[in-house]
């Protein structure tokens, strides 16, 4: 036989005399309630990292975009499910806008070269080239004062460095498909491949005489429409 106090206890371990009724419909909200936070944090969290490169924002990305579509969940896009989607953009692709591009006769305007007079001298369009020389029907040959410097007749680089009867033979590559040939100099100051800029000496003529010899494409065209 126990104590009044021990009685109480007893009691209220079995639950006699409680209104379990309060009890239960506090539990059902608070259930409620833990289960709305558990929601709004999952959906802070994917709206937080969809943007991210990393694991967490790949897996928000797919769950927001490649995991939702009409058939398989509730959610609505606003778009019509007949219709195709549009395929998403690659981040590391560039895409051009097509007003931007330019027009091809500015863009040949950009490529093509600057250029210069090669040596100072009186220009002769009717010249003899020697057989072992390059062959030309619309080179021109400067004739200028003896010994005077031979320059680059645009920005470009050595292709070729040779010899002939008459001299040195000296190629550039120039930007635009544009190519030079200088014959008959007397020394060159250049090596094969060498990186050359508008003007810069490339040799010398004892004579004062150089045949130039411009292409475009490796087609000869008349040097005359594009050095003066």
């Amino acid at each position: 036989m126990g104590s009044i106090n021990d009685y109480g206890r007893r009691k209220q371990i079995r639950g006699e005399g409680m209104d379990w009724r309060r009890f239960s419909g506090a539990g059902w909200k608070r259930r409620l309630l833990l289960q709305a936070g558990a929601s709004l944090l999952l959906f802070l969290v994917v709206a937080a990292g969809i943007n991210a490169d990393n694991l967490l924002g790949r897996s928000a990305r797919y769950i927001a975009v490649s995991g939702v579509s009409p058939e398989n969940s509730w959610l609505w896009s606003g778009e019509d499910p007949d219709v195709a989607p549009v395929t998403a953009r690659d981040p590391g692709q560039e895409q051009l806008d097509p007003e931007q591009l330019p027009e091809p006769e500015a863009a040949a305007e950009e490529t093509m070269p600057q250029f210069t007079a090669p040596a100072s001298g009186v220009v002769v369009t009717d010249m003899a080239v020697a057989v072992s020389g390059f062959p030309t029907e619309l080179g021109i040959l400067i004739q200028g004062s003896e010994g005077q410097s031979v320059k680059a007749a645009a920005e470009g680089s050595v292709r070729y460095l040779g010899e002939s009867e008459d001299g040195y033979i000296i190629e550039l590559a120039h930007g635009g498909g544009f190519s030079s040939i200088y014959q008959g100099l007397s020394q060159v100051g250049v090596t094969a491949g060498q990186e050359l800029r508008l003007g810069e000496v490339i040799g010398s003529t004892a004579d004062g005489e150089v045949m130039f010899t411009l292409l475009l494409n490796d087609e000869e065209v008349n040097p005359l429409e594009y050095l003066f």
